[in-house]
């Protein structure tokens, strides 16, 4: 998905976000994409890498103006607590039928 405004049913601006999904690699995320996706005012950068990445998110999150968003792949409290504790996300979306609630 990429990223941009438009009017909403009542007329008022939406923000699109988008959604790579562990489609590009930390140097493209910096250099490419999240920098341009964050000039473009994007909410959030969703998932840029692959789940495994711990390192590569944190490097993102610290790099790029464009909050860090995950979770929907991670299977337990503990990868949370992992990324949380590398300041690898900034935002976390569960899927609570993954990880219980």
């Amino acid at each position: 998905m990429m990223s941009g405004s438009s009017s909403g049913a009542r007329g008022g601006p939406v923000t699109h976000v988008n959604m790579p999904v562990g489609s590009i690699t930390t140097d493209e995320g910096v250099r490419g994409l999240g920098y341009a996706w964050s000039l473009l005012g994007s909410a959030w950068f969703e998932e840029p890498l692959l789940c495994e990445d711990i390192p590569g998110h944190a490097r993102l999150a610290a790099d790029l103006d464009i909050p860090i968003a995950l979770g929907e792949t991670l299977g337990s409290r503990f990868e949370f607590a992992a990324y949380l504790r590398a300041d690898a996300v900034d935002i976390v979306q569960p899927d609570v039928m993954r990880v219980g609630a």
